[in-house]
This record gives structure tokens, C-alpha cells and sequence, in this order.
């Protein structure tokens, strides 16, 4: 037995030895792979005005600018010639059908449409790490997409993949006071957020929670003197900014809460329309209205937007 167990140990260790000089060996020959390029920034020898716009962006914000969805046509290994692109088609949503088309800004337009977006826009969303920003954007004149089911293009504000945040800035070139320039970046701020954040998201679950139960009640249900005096006082304690009155029969009893999508819609309403200290003076004496708020707020804070970042 003990000649049994000496042999099989020589022959695991022999195993392994044989094993570690053949990884050795396979080591010693392996070549390493070229470094891929960065398609996202300008070729070093690209000295042209554009090319100096993308840096010069990259250098203040962290996040590369395109002005185009194709980043660089090369030939791989084996000869073949192919495009690098940012392929919008590939989003957060794992859609991959969606048929988009680009119209691209003139030449003329590009730094000034850059330095308003940069101003007006990416503050609110330039957090390292933040969830909100973006690895890079790329600006248009104008975006759609091909809607199968009314057989036509349908224009877009913005478009999202992993690799790019895509906005349509045909808008932009009109603007013509600082007033009209904060409105339009928050109003982007506002449909990044929307389609960010959405029922769906696990981050708004704290947020539900509070009125859970409601969302599939009636006040009638909930409130005894609902049916003869409806008041609304009684929404606002359980933490809700309005109700739904029934319009099919005028019926009191059918009356409803809102819906969750409506309830999230709201309270971002309230966050981005609505002066934070005014807000809190106007329901004061409704601290679930006012808890509902602090917690909607501290999530969008807490992904990555300073609300306060354009003055």
C-alpha cells in the first residue's frame, strides 16, 4: 500500500511540474495585443479646430464630445475594412430594433452649440462616478426614429446608449437670452431623469412604499366621510398632492388616488418646478407629503445631479 501511495505521488507531482513548465513556456511566447485605440477622442495628429473643441471639452468635464455617431472607419487584421460606431441601437433598454436617423450640426454651429451645453447642462450631471454622467456626448442637429406601427420618423430631444448620451440641439441654435438657456437644460435635465428613474427602477422602491397600499385603494375606501364632504385635506395627510375625481358618473365613491406613475410624475414635477423652501412653507403641515419629496429628491441626489449647479 505505502509503494501504492508513494508512486501516485510521484505522479502528481511529476502532473505538475510537467504542467507548470508547459504554462511557463506558453508564457514566455505569448505576444501581447496591440492597445485598442480610443475611437472617442481625436487622433493625436488631428490638429483641426474640431479636434481642438473635443479636447478642450474632454479637459474640463471629464466626457468625451462627438459630433458624429461614427467614430472611425479602419482595416482590421485581416484586411477588412470597418466602421467604429457608437451604435445608438444598443440601449439601456436592451432594444436593439429601433431604427434611428441623424442629421449632424454645420461646422459653424458646433462651438457655440458645445459651449451652451456645456454651461447649461452638463453641470447638473458632472458627479466622477456618478450614475447620471455620461461617458461621452455626442451632439446633433436633430434625432428620430423610425415608428413601424404610423410608418414614419418621429423626432427625438435625446437618445441613450452605453456608450454615448445623444442630443438633438436644433433648438439650441435659437436660443437667444440666458433665461431661455437655463429652461432648455433643465427641461433636458428633466427627460434624462424620466427616463432614467421610472417605476421600474429599484432605486424609487423607499419612495413607493410609503403609500403602497393606496395606490390600489379609493378614497371612499379609506376615508368614511369621503362620499359627503370629499375633504381634500384628507388626501394631502396621506401623503399625496392631489386625487383623480371619477368623470364617468361624477361618482364621489370612485374618486381615485394616483396611480404610481402619476404620484412619481408629480413629485419630480414638484422637485424641478417648484422652489425647494416655497414647497416645503405650501405643505408644511402635511410632513408625508414633505418625507415623500426629501426622499425623491436625496435618490436623484445621490445618483449623480446638483440641482443647484446652474445658476
Amino acid at each position: 500500500m505505502n509503494n501504492i501511495i508513494k508512486l501516485l505521488l510521484g505522479i502528481s507531482a511529476a502532473t505538475a511540474a510537467f504542467t507548470f513548465s508547459s504554462c511557463s513556456d506558453s508564457e514566455d511566447n505569448l505576444t501581447p495585443s496591440p492597445a485598442m485605440p480610443n475611437y472617442f477622442e481625436p487622433a493625436a495628429s488631428d490638429n483641426s479646430a474640431e479636434a481642438q473643441l473635443r479636447r478642450d471639452f474632454y479637459g474640463r468635464t471629464g466626457i468625451y464630445l462627438l459630433f458624429n455617431d461614427t467614430l472611425a472607419y479602419y482595416t482590421d487584421e485581416y484586411g477588412v475594412d470597418r466602421a467604429e460606431t457608437v451604435d445608438f441601437s444598443w440601449n439601456f433598454t436592451g432594444d436593439a430594433s429601433r431604427e434611428y436617423s441623424f442629421e449632424y450640426i454645420a461646422d459653424e454651429n458646433k462651438a457655440d452649440i458645445a459651449a451652451r451645453i456645456e454651461k447649461y447642462f452638463v453641470p447638473y450631471i458632472n458627479f466622477e462616478g456618478g450614475a447620471m454622467k455620461p461617458y461621452s456626448i455626442t451632439l446633433f442637429d436633430k434625432i428620430s426614429y423610425y415608428n413601424s406601427y404610423q410608418d414614419k420618423f418621429n423626432s427625438l430631444t435625446f437618445v441613450n446608449c452605453w456608450r454615448s448620451f445623444g442630443i438633438a440641439t436644433n433648438d439650441w441654435v435659437e436660443i437667444e437670452s440666458e433665461e431661455e438657456a437655463k429652461a432648455m437644460g433643465k427641461n433636458l435635465l428633466r427627460k434624462f431623469v424620466d427616463e432614467k428613474i421610472t417605476i421600474y427602477s429599484s432605486e424609487v422602491e423607499d419612495f413607493f412604499d410609503i403609500c403602497y397600499d393606496l395606490y390600489y385603494s379609493y378614497p371612499a375606501a379609506e376615508f368614511p366621510d369621503w362620499v359627503d364632504d370629499q375633504d381634500i385635506t384628507l388626501v394631502y395627510e396621506a401623503g399625496f398632492l392631489t386625487y383623480y375625481p371619477d368623470t364617468w358618473d361624477y361618482d364621489p365613491e370612485y374618486d381615485a388616488f394616483p396611480t404610481e406613475t402619476s404620484d412619481l410624475r408629480l413629485f419630480k414635477d414638484a422637485i424641478f418646478n417648484e422652489d425647494e423652501a416655497e414647497f416645503r412653507e405650501k405643505w408644511a403641515d402635511y410632513p408625508i407629503i414633505i418625507l415623500k419629496y426629501e426622499i425623491l429628491k436625496n435618490i436623484l441626489t445621490n445618483l449623480g445631479i446638483d440641482f443647484n449647479a446652474v445658476k
